[in-house]
């Protein structure tokens, strides 16, 4: 289950939805909007998960089938904010419920125009499971219609994906190992002659989906001026298409932060824009 996080600062609020820990230390550090960590670290845990609550940040243990749609409920049409109902349950661990409230309370009194979301993508707008299947992410749906290359990108799956999470590695060695995987699997994708259209195929055989209720809070929040960061350790080149293909539309306020590919005339994949190792949001 992902967690959930509150910052006000600066007179604005940031709300992160699917962003763990290790996200939050790159986003202070990419943008300098976020406080510096503290040592004032408290770890909650459950039956399957541990979470930590980095102050001032909030992060909350939500239910695994809470639908978007809910939050739209949360904003008035006015200019005052009213936030979810958040009783503490056992579905829930509140760190400071004091500031908590006054948390909601500046937002509500700031309003819908010093609102901002940043979300992540795979498995926070899309869905864990689809019609009784593992929904796939935006790197695990690519197809380049090359069953060896297929086959070797797989193994190279095989052997990172359990050490991306694994918690006995230090992170500074976590983040070597994700930048290894990602150079040899872009490295394979360029090899083996990944086209445009080839996306646009593997996406249309997807088994991806938006979780019920992402649209219509789109909607609401771009009806609302709001904008939503799209922070992802995928491709946004497959994002778009996913937009494009699964909801026929674009929004306005949506901007994807993530990787992007590089095309020549004929479409054919020939490079990565940017630093890989700027991205290392996953893990």
């Amino acid at each position: 289950m992902n967690p959930v996080g509150l910052l006000s600062a600066g007179g604005a609020t940031t709300i992160y939805y699917g962003l763990h820990h290790h996200l939050l230390f790159h986003l202070r550090a990419k943008f300098h909007f976020l406080p510096a960590p503290s040592s004032d670290l408290r770890i909650f845990v459950n039956t399957s998960r541990a979470y930590l609550s980095l102050p001032p940040f909030l992060l909350l243990r939500t239910r695994p089938r809470m639908h978007c749609s809910n939050c739209c409920k949360t904003l008035n049409r006015g200019r005052s904010l009213t936030l979810l109902a958040m009783s503490q349950t056992q579905d829930m661990v509140v760190r400071n419920c004091e500031l908590l409230d006054k948390k909601k309370a500046a937002i509500r009194e700031a309003g819908p125009s010093k609102l901002q979301i940043i979300a992540d993508f795979d498995g926070t707008l899309t869905k864990y499971w689809v019609e009784g299947r593992r929904g796939q992410s935006s790197h695990g749906l690519l197809k380049q219609g090359n069953p060896e290359y297929d086959a070797k990108r797989e193994e190279l799956y095989d052997y990172y994906h359990p050490l991306e999470y694994s918690p006995t590695i230090p992170i500074e060695e976590k983040t070597k190992l994700m930048e290894e995987w990602w150079e040899k699997t872009h490295g394979l994708l360029i090899e083996g002659g990944l086209t445009l259209d080839a996306i646009k195929k593997s996406v249309t055989c997807s088994n991806i989906a938006f979780r019920d209720g992402v649209v219509k809070l789109f909607e609401f929040l771009e009806e609302k001026d709001v904008p939503i960061l799209i922070f992802s350790a995928g491709l946004a080149d497959i994002i778009e298409e996913v937009f494009r293909q699964k909801l026929h539309r674009s929004f306005k306020n949506i901007k994807i932060v993530s990787n992007r590919m590089a095309f020549d005339d004929n479409g054919r994949l020939v490079s990565f824009k940017g630093d890989p190792s700027t991205l290392l949001l996953r893990f």
